[in-house]
């Protein structure tokens, strides 16, 4: 089994056993959405990123994160998609809440191109670690704002490489508001 397979196991083993783990971890889901770019291999990527995160107990959540941002450079189409999951810590109360995080899972980066009417694509999956933080500031009671931003880590057949992923969005949060 090929390094890239077994990042790519462990990766997809750690989000199925976070998953159960809201249901357990108490009341306050955020569920945000939003646009992201990522420069990533000196292109500029653009495209959506989701969070779904869980307080699990005081400051700590639970995050589960996925996104996918795309380029064309020279007539490729790349596209890099993701599916992490880990903690986090957030703080504050009030209209602004700061939150940090770290993550691991899956990383998928597809080039593709089209040659007379016949698409050739090659993929590549393997191990992802995410990390960084952002702001959410409260618009309403159940609504914020967000910006965040990221170093994305991957590792590659040709060896690691990292870039950065920045976003807004909105956020929507459920159960009790504190």
């Amino acid at each position: 089994m090929s390094t890239n397979s077994r990042g790519a196991l462990v990766a997809a083993a750690l989000v199925l056993a976070l998953v159960p783990l809201p249901a357990a971890a108490g009341d306050g889901p955020d569920l945000a959405a939003g646009y992201s770019m990522m420069q990533l291999d000196d292109q500029t990527r653009h495209g959506v990123s989701g969070a779904l995160s869980f307080r699990a107990f005081g400051r700590v959540r639970l995050w589960l994160d996925g996104a996918t941002q795309k380029a064309s450079v020279e007539g490729v189409d790349l596209t890099t998609s993701s599916l992490m999951a880990g903690p986090g810590l957030r703080f504050g109360k009030g209209r602004a809440r700061v939150f940090v995080r770290a993550m691991a899972g899956l990383l998928r980066d597809k080039a593709s191109i089209s040659v007379f009417e016949a698409d050739i694509s090659e993929t590549e999956s393997g191990l992802g670690v995410l990390a960084g933080g952002g702001v959410d500031v409260r618009l309403a009671r159940r609504i914020d704002l967000r910006l965040q931003g990221d170093y994305l880590w991957r590792d590659t057949d040709q060896g690691d490489s990292g870039g950065v992923r920045a976003g807004a969005g909105f956020v929507y949060r459920f159960g009790s508001i504190d």
